[in-house]
């Protein structure tokens, strides 16, 4: 089976991720993880029978809002087009969306019309960890804009 991970955060410090992962190549399926770079990281690496796609380099900065939105949004447009070109080329049985942030769901889109099973699985709350990050009240229009 073919499996692709797809997570806004650094691989090698994302347990749960590298555990499911490692325990489907283990077993035989081929794995792909798409995830964030950190400088001096290779954009392209296999680790232990996991090909892992980091596309995107993340400095942990953030300061307001608006970078951190558009960086979620660079990393869901970066993920998307990946996944759908790996999709038509080799396709996917199952995409695994692990969010911050739930709407990375959306990067897979093109692949599930086109067939692949896609799992969300929300690690956390992105309305509630917005508000958290930025001291922001649930008043907001951002904080609405990422409630359900």
């Amino acid at each position: 089976m073919r499996v692709c991970m797809v997570a806004y955060s650094f691989y090698e410090s994302d347990n749960r991720v590298m555990r499911y992962a490692e325990a489907l190549a283990q077993r035989g399926d081929q794995v792909d993880a798409i995830a964030l770079r950190r400088k001096g990281d290779k954009k392209k690496e296999i680790l232990n029978g996991v090909t892992v796609y980091r596309i995107q380099e993340r400095e942990l900065n953030e300061t307001g809002k608006l970078d951190y939105l558009l960086r979620l949004l660079r990393f869901l447009f970066a993920s998307a087009w990946l996944l759908t070109k790996n999709h038509l080329s080799k396709r996917y049985a199952l995409i695994h969306v692990h969010s911050v942030p739930d709407f990375e769901v959306f990067s897979a889109l093109i692949p599930k019309i086109l067939g692949a099973k896609v799992i969300l699985d929300v690690h956390d709350i992105v309305p509630e960890f917005f508000a958290s990050k930025f001291s922001k009240g649930e008043k907001t229009w951002l904080f609405k804009a990422f409630k359900p």
